[in-house]
């Protein structure tokens, strides 16, 4: 699972014929798609913004 901070429309495709890829914004993060993948890979830009909405 990657979690983006905005879109990336080349690593979107890039990663569409890829099994068991998941991409979501930071936005849309749950703890549902965290626990279902066995990886998560999250974007320093995303971190920021997944901060910022826990501290306010």
């Amino acid at each position: 699972l990657f979690v983006l901070d905005k879109p990336y429309p080349n690593l979107e495709r890039a990663s569409r014929n890829l099994k068991d890829i998941g991409m979501i914004r930071s936005e849309g993060i749950n703890v549902y798609d965290l626990l279902n993948h066995g990886h998560v890979v999250l974007l320093e830009p995303a971190v920021r913004m997944i901060e910022g909405a826990l501290l306010s």
